[in-house]
C-alpha cells in the first residue's frame, strides 16, 4: 500500500487484534476504529486517500465517504465458524478518492454501539 494508508477497523476488537497481532506478520500501517470511545483516541493520521476498511461495512456506507470502494476479500476464520463476522459478511475494502479530509469524514465514521 502507498505511504499514508490507514486501516479503519469496524470495531475496537478488530482494531485491537490488528494492532497487537499484526506487527508479527509484518503489518506496519496505522490502525484506527470509529467505534465507541475508541473513536476519541484514534483520529486517523495523514490523509484518507487510501484506506483499508476491515470489518462489517456495506458498500453503500463506505461510498458515503469514498468515491471508489473495492472489496478485496471476505474475512474468513479457521474452521469457518458461524459468528458475527461471517454472518454479517465482514470483508476487507480498499477505499480511495475520499469525499473530504479526515476532519470532514471522521464525524460520520464514528459510531456508538
Amino acid at each position: 500500500m502507498p505511504p499514508g494508508t490507514v486501516i479503519l477497523a469496524g470495531n475496537y476488537g478488530e482494531a485491537g487484534a490488528l494492532q497487537i497481532l499484526g506487527p508479527a506478520d509484518g503489518l506496519r500501517l496505522p490502525v484506527v476504529s470509529g467505534q465507541n470511545a475508541d473513536s476519541f483516541f484514534s483520529l486517523p493520521p495523514g490523509t484518507p486517500d487510501n484506506a483499508l476498511c476491515v470489518g462489517e461495512f456495506s458498500l453503500d456506507y463506505l461510498h458515503r465517504f469514498w468515491s471508489r470502494v473495492t472489496e478485496i476479500a471476505p474475512l474468513k476464520e479457521a474452521g469457518d465458524p458461524d459468528n458475527e463476522e461471517t454472518t454479517k459478511k465482514a470483508a476487507i475494502f480498499l477505499c480511495q478518492q475520499p469525499r473530504g479530509d479526515w476532519a470532514r469524514l471522521w464525524p460520520g465514521l464514528r459510531h456508538f454501539d
